[in-house]
């Protein structure tokens, strides 16, 4: 059994885009240093965080941001199941520590919650959450 899904930050790729608009206009008109820095930090943030990629086969579930650079694998034995959830709007996105536990997400409310055999949580962010649990939850039975 194999999942791959990626989903695209759209709300991430906006704001830092702007973000770069607005720092490509300082860098012409005021500090060169300044300007250029902020440029350079946002197309980082868009490389970094436009993306969440998911992946799930028969011993763990792969997690990634972006191209990878920021990545983690949680082996299936340590899952007790999964569930689709609704996050709050003030969780926010990206990797956030939330009152059910850690949470990487890029965009939207639909989430997969990973509950652990030791009774911690761990969410992820999916616009593919039914499907995503679905594996989750097969793999783990077989």
């Amino acid at each position: 059994m194999s999942y791959r899904h990626t989903q695209r930050g759209t709300l991430v790729l906006v704001t830092m885009g702007i973000c770069a608009l607005v720092m490509s206009i300082i860098l012409i008109y005021t500090s060169i240093v300044i300007g250029t820095t902020a440029l350079v930090v946002c197309l980082l943030l868009m490389i970094m965080f436009g993306s969440l990629t998911v992946a799930v086969d028969n011993r763990a579930i792969e997690i990634g941001f972006g191209i990878g650079w920021i990545h983690r694998e949680i082996p299936l034995e340590k899952i007790d199941s999964a569930e689709v959830i609704k996050t709050r709007w003030f969780y926010g996105w990206g990797i956030r520590l939330t009152p059910k536990g850690w949470m990487w997400n890029t965009s939207g409310f639909d989430a997969v919650q990973l509950n652990y055999q030791n009774g911690k949580h761990f969410i992820i962010g999916s616009d593919d959450a039914s499907t995503l649990a679905e594996t989750i939850n097969q793999a783990k039975m077989g």
